[in-house]
């Protein structure tokens, strides 16, 4: 089957190698520089709220996001992918910020978030990027899926939320609504932390040499 008639899952969105100890802290809008530290500090409220309405693929604005963040560890900082966050947003930049740059991605894209030497006033070359991700598909078929667990459901409270453990391709199923033409990376309300990738955009990563271990790239089933 050609890549262009496939949809794929990352769950790079729960990957703790991506997120811990990356060796960079924030400073979110109206408020101080976070301390560096490894640990993490306590989140504003907002921004936590905000962190989660990205993962579940609600519009934000550039407020919404860190305004600038800074790197106190240079050799942790130097081992990060080019996926991986940015102040608890999911972030991007080299090869992968440069193909995303050139996809359908819908109303949202890439918002550039400065990023500073310890002094906080050297920028780094970058650039580097949160992802706003606002695209929402409703195309996941729970019933056809393996290795889920029902966080929600219709019955109990009116509405499906699955979190998902997929390990091995076509785990995952997704009606047919999937495959037509639109945003190349997108969220399904029903599935957590799971960014949905389009053939397409699937095709320009291999085109582009992007290591994919780390993305945690698996293909999904197409169903009627």
């Amino acid at each position: 089957m050609k890549l262009k008639n496939q949809v794929w899952i990352s769950n790079a969105l729960t990957s703790g190698e991506l997120s811990n100890k990356l060796g960079i802290r924030a400073k979110y809008f109206g408020h101080d520089w976070e301390e560096p530290t490894h640990f993490v500090p306590r989140k504003p409220e907002k921004v936590s709220k905000d962190m989660q309405r990205q993962s579940r693929g609600e519009t934000l604005k550039r407020e919404d996001f860190p305004e600038a963040c800074y790197v106190f560890d240079p050799k942790r900082f130097g081992e990060i992918k080019d996926f991986f966050f940015l102040g608890g947003f999911a972030a991007v930049k080299g090869r992968l910020a440069e193909v995303l740059q050139e996809a359908d991605l819908g109303a949202g894209g890439l918002i550039q978030v400065p990023v500073f030497e310890a002094d906080k006033q050297t920028e780094l070359p970058g650039p580097f990027y949160a992802l706003n991700l606002t695209v929402r598909k409703d195309t996941f078929r729970a019933d056809e899926s393996v290795n889920l667990n029902a966080l929600r459901t219709i019955e109990r409270a009116g509405m499906e939320l699955w979190q998902q453990y997929a390990n091995e391709n076509d785990q995952i199923a997704v009606s047919a609504l999937a495959l037509e033409e639109g945003p190349d990376l997108w969220i399904d309300p029903k599935l957590k932390s799971t960014l949905f990738l389009s053939g397409a955009l699937m095709t320009a990563i291999r085109q582009a040499r992007i290591k994919e271990g780390y993305l945690r790239l698996l293909r999904c089933r197409i169903v009627d």
